[in-house]
């Protein structure tokens, strides 16, 4: 096993031991504190932001899990209820139950599972915020395993980002959230030229898996989806692309009020995609 002289420290918001929906096979899932967009209808939204250890979310906590200490919030995981009156007192939506792992610590914390497992997958938040603790980690999956490795990102921060875990990386799946650039700023934040560059780049370099795009209502038009498609097929026209149904479970603010697509709708829109070229496209339920 290779061990870093100086391993570099990860902010891990949660681990899933196994997780059939998040790549193919059985992976556990790691899922990376901090996220460089800010999604109206992000389904993580307290993954977004980091913990200030302001110390507001302190005396809220009914378990006493949450000590404020030389200016630094703790939590003692042994006696808190998972009741989340952290997060939702927290004035920037963040958890101060993120952890921070080493590479190895994390590794010997999935090590009991690989067994069962056919793979890693590092999701967010925004893995690309913490490539350089990801390497490390990644190079110890391969050195100690056969498992393949995995991440789920919004591709905005470019190609160079990527670079230097592509000798570690098998595989990628990269979140096109819409190709109108005003919706896209609208939904995001964020211009989408750096999404469109990433998508190139990890196909180019043979580790896209897919591209998968969240159909939302009032948002997303049968020219958005084409288009979408067209972009994809213009590149490789095998490149899976998976339409999936928005729901509100687990956002916030408007996105709560927002209605799911229909049946009809979603079948439209993979009739559109399939009509741009692409040889695999497929939908949620």
């Amino acid at each position: 096993m290779i061990s870093p002289k100086q391993p570099l420290i990860g902010q891990v918001n949660h681990v899933l031991s196994q997780s059939f929906v998040d790549g193919p096979g059985n992976r556990a899932v790691v899922f990376l504190q901090g996220c460089n967009f800010n999604c109206l209808y992000c389904h993580n939204p307290f993954t977004i932001n980091l913990c200030s250890s302001c110390g507001v979310c302190v005396p809220y906590c009914p378990s006493g899990a949450l000590v404020c200490q030389d200016g630094v919030v703790t939590w003692d995981e042994t006696v808190c209820t998972g009741c989340d009156t952290c997060i939702k007192t927290c004035p920037s939506f963040s958890s101060p139950k993120v952890k921070q792992y080493t590479p190895d610590i994390l590794w010997n914390e999935l090590l009991p599972f690989t067994p069962f497992l056919s793979g890693i997958s590092v999701s967010g938040g925004e893995p690309a915020l913490q490539v350089d603790f990801l390497v490390q980690f990644f190079q110890i999956v391969k050195t100690s395993s056969n498992l393949s490795t995995l991440i789920e990102t919004n591709g905005f921060a470019g190609p160079g980002a990527y670079a230097g875990l592509l000798p570690v990386l098998d595989l990628a799946l990269v979140d096109l959230k819409i190709m109108d650039e005003q919706k896209h700023r609208q939904l995001t934040g964020h211009e989408i030229s750096n999404v469109l560059k990433t998508i190139r780049y990890l196909h180019i370099n043979g580790k896209l898996k897919g591209v998968n795009e969240v159909i939302i209502p009032g948002f997303h038009t049968d020219e958005d989806v084409s288009r979408a498609a067209s972009f994809l097929a213009e590149i490789d026209a095998s490149i899976p692309f998976r339409l999936l149904r928005f729901r509100p479970h687990g956002t916030t603010g408007d996105a709560l009020g927002w209605e799911s697509p229909t049946e009809e709708a979603m079948d439209r829109f993979v009739d559109l995609a399939q009509q741009q070229g692409l040889q695999y496209v497929s939908r949620s339920l």
